[in-house]
């Protein structure tokens, strides 16, 4: 009896040591390694499909006459393999963002859409697709926040979204 529990005492006890003295070992997966931005360091935003709930059907992000990047479209080059598989291709952006520097209102391309473009954006947004983009390989979201008849007048109700949406229509309610 007493034998044993010193047995197992110290099979806890060197077991105890083995972990505190053990070494860390980590590994890397690619599009996960953590980037430290300094302040003023240009934060690349990519894009990616537009896709929506409604007819489940993709497109890719420049079959809508978006802004394109002075220098051409090019696609990521550290696409995984499911993305490959599915079909997913991250394209670069016109978009420049830095770290800590506050920006409103900048105009990205000034341009006049024709009648058919104008005839694309109104059919993406009668179809509520949401724009898909990727910040420090990161997907951005969209928060809707909105108050809800039912609710209190003072709640709000929060619903997070993949991306954001193309635009929205704008209904008009006559108040008598």
């Amino acid at each position: 009896g007493l034998e044993k529990k010193k047995m197992i005492n110290l099979f806890y006890l060197s077991f105890f040591i083995f972990l505190l003295n053990s070494r860390v070992c980590s590994f890397y997966l690619p599009g996960v390694n953590p980037h430290e931005y300094d302040d003023g360091e240009y934060v690349f935003l990519k894009v990616h499909k537009l896709t929506s709930k409604i007819t489940h059907i993709p497109f890719d992000y420049y079959s809508v006459p978006f802004c394109t990047p002075e220098n051409g479209i090019t696609s990521d080059t550290d696409e995984n393999i499911g993305q490959i598989l599915s079909g997913d291709i991250i394209h670069n952006s016109p978009y420049q963002f830095q770290m800590n520097i506050f920006e409103t209102c900048k105009v990205l391309c000034p341009k006049v859409y024709n009648e058919n473009e104008v005839k694309i954006f109104k059919r993406m947004i009668d179809e509520e697709y949401h724009v898909n983009w990727m910040v420090d390989n990161l997907p951005a979201v969209w928060i809707d926040m909105s108050v809800k008849p039912e609710l209190n007048e003072t709640e709000v109700e929060l619903k997070y979204d993949s991306g954001f949406p193309v635009g929205k229509k704008v209904i008009k309610t006559s108040v008598d």
